[in-house]
């Protein structure tokens, strides 16, 4: 069916047409493909993330990638459980109590001065 407009109507644009090939008649490499997330955010949170975009100089794609990674991470490293009978337990509290022998590499690496004093 033939869509009528009139003057004044806005047209959409359309987005331009994508080639497999590149500059100067290359192909693109292909990347990974990859997971769209659409997300609802009240304007507050929206504040509050533009905010930080200012600051850190990132786009939002960025951010909230970084910063959905490092929860996801903290989430799974907080789950950690580990069971141990009560021998083992006993070696583990053990060894935790007892001090490490030095080595020559430790030694020689406790001697460097850290690279953020330098």
């Amino acid at each position: 069916m033939p869509v009528t407009r009139r003057a004044g109507d806005s047209v959409p644009h359309a987005a331009p047409r994508r080639s497999s090939k590149g500059v100067a008649g290359e192909k693109r490499k292909k990347t990974p493909t990859s997971k769209n997330y659409h997300l609802r955010v009240d304007e507050a949170t929206d504040h509050l993330i533009e905010a930080a975009l200012a600051v850190l100089g990132q786009n939002r794609t960025e951010f909230l990638l970084t910063s959905a990674k490092v929860r996801a991470q903290e989430v799974l490293l907080n789950r950690a459980h580990f069971t141990l009978s009560s021998k083992a337990w006993d070696a583990f509290e053990e060894d935790l109590a007892s001090p490490a022998v030095p080595t020559a590499e430790l030694i020689a690496l406790m001697a460097r001065t850290p690279q953020w004093e330098n």
